[in-house]
């Protein structure tokens, strides 16, 4: 997509995850299972002739930085 359009984002939990990495109680860098659309992520493209079939890229570096409790959106 040329244009990032912030309703093309997942906003629901799909019951897919992946591991990124947190900080624990201790201060101690771990790594955790988080729901997709809880980590940073953009919508880049529909595959032409599969309308259900997105290609969606997930930042998982950005997840530590990331505030997931107010927006995963990223518009740049």
């Amino acid at each position: 997509m040329p244009k990032a359009y912030a309703i093309l984002n997942l906003v629901a939990n799909i019951y897919f995850g992946l591991r990124v990495l947190v900080y624990n109680n201790r201060g101690i860098l771990t790594y955790k299972y988080t729901p997709l659309y809880k980590i940073p992520h953009y919508y880049f493209s529909t595959i032409v002739g599969m309308d259900s079939l997105s290609i969606l890229i997930f930042f998982l570096a950005l997840y530590l930085e990331s505030n997931h409790e107010h927006s995963t959106y990223l518009s740049k």
